[in-house]
């Protein structure tokens, strides 16, 4: 697969030009549109077949964005929430397609032979205790950390008999998100937080069977954002049989309620952002109710129920790989070739190299 050089500011027009100048028959994006204003442009100008495959993460369409998604040929959403909204807007060459994940590597982990318990020691977790897991980057304020840490802190208050403890996968502080040392501090839960490996975070983000490990570490996720355009650590994570606490909206909804419906928490309002568009504030005692229920339930009741419903839904090589192909076929239905729908595996060099990348200590 050529890897072309990238440009400045969101390399729009390189985009347009790599594209033009190696013959290719289809522009496919995974963007967020309202990013996007030269490469519109370029695109109505030279009449390309233009597929973004677009989030949509807030109440309404917003306008600026409907008017830049009219330049494409087809429109393919990440759920059915994006199609819905979509389609309210007048759009008749829309579809959705769901995000995939390799099931071969997000999955439940553990056995008698490995234990969740040496998984934990070897993340560094303490074997007996209660993990709340939190993935998210720390850009804007969509991620709602604070707020999320705010629930976390309700539900220790509330079970003090629960040695609760904090997995941070994420920026500790950002300057164009939260700043978590402050607002750990000001909650007073400093104490109880584990933090991603900063140097590993920046250096290329972690391995995906790190990634894996680390789910299975814990009990639960943790993803009442304000809002997601599809929310991958949602099913990654029910992916290795851990449950997510997640909010009910946009598109977590229909990610969650077909396989654990009690895990979904109730917005209490909306609330504007600066894209402009409304977003949704999760109901923090309901967010609270929710980690009950996982903190009373025996695990084995979620692992099994939650990886074979992933496997069956989302897994990149059964279940998303050929909706992609079929949707290809029948823009080019006498050109597509097929030339790798399975993923295939690494080199044996290249999983020698990525060893170190599993350390999160």
């Amino acid at each position: 697969m050529p890897i072309y050089a990238q440009g400045t500011g969101f390399s729009e027009q390189p985009t347009i030009m790599h594209y033009l100048t190696n013959g290719y028959e289809c522009l496919l994006t995974q963007y967020d549109l309202w990013a996007l204003n030269t490469l519109i442009n370029l695109i109505r100008e030279h009449r390309v077949v233009f597929v973004p495959y677009v989030p949509l993460d807030h109440s309404h369409l917003q306008p600026v964005l409907g008017e830049k998604l009219t330049a494409a040929t087809y429109i393919v959403a990440m759920c059915k929430y994006g199609l819905n909204q979509l389609n309210r807007a007048g759009f008749k060459n829309a579809t959705y397609i769901y995000h995939g994940v390799d099931c071969n590597t997000y999955k439940n982990l553990i056995s008698d032979k490995y234990p969740k318990e040496r998984i934990r020691n070897e993340l560094g977790h303490e074997s007996d205790s209660f993990i709340i897991g939190l993935v998210k980057m720390n850009k804007g304020l969509r991620s709602a950390l604070p707020r999320q840490l705010e629930i976390i802190k309700m539900f220790i208050e509330q079970n003090p008999d629960i040695k609760t403890r904090i997995y941070l996968h994420t920026e500790l502080n950002s300057r164009s998100g939260y700043h978590l040392t402050t607002v750990l501090k000001m909650l007073g839960l400093t104490e109880i937080v584990r933090v991603a490996n900063e140097y590993i975070y920046f250096a290329g983000g972690y391995a995906d069977i790190a990634m894996a490990k680390m789910y299975n570490a814990c009990d639960v996720t943790m993803a009442c954002t304000l809002s997601e355009g599809f929310g991958m650590p949602v099913i990654e994570s029910m992916a290795c049989g851990t449950p997510v606490v997640a909010g009910n909206y946009t598109s977590m909804t229909e990610l969650v309620k077909p396989v654990a419906p009690e895990m979904l928490v109730d917005p209490i309002t909306t609330v504007w952002q600066q894209v402009p568009a409304r977003y949704f504030l999760a109901d923090m005692d309901k967010g609270v109710e929710a980690l009950e229920k996982v903190a009373n339930t025996d695990p084995s009741y979620y692992t099994k129920k939650l990886t074979e419903y992933t496997k069956k839904t989302f897994d990149w090589t059964t279940a998303i790989g050929p909706q992609w192909k079929q949707f290809f076929k029948e823009i080019f239905p006498n050109y597509i070739e097929e030339n790798c729908l399975k993923i295939p595996d690494p080199s044996e060099y290249l999983k020698k190299r990525a060893k170190p990348l599993e350390i999160t200590v």
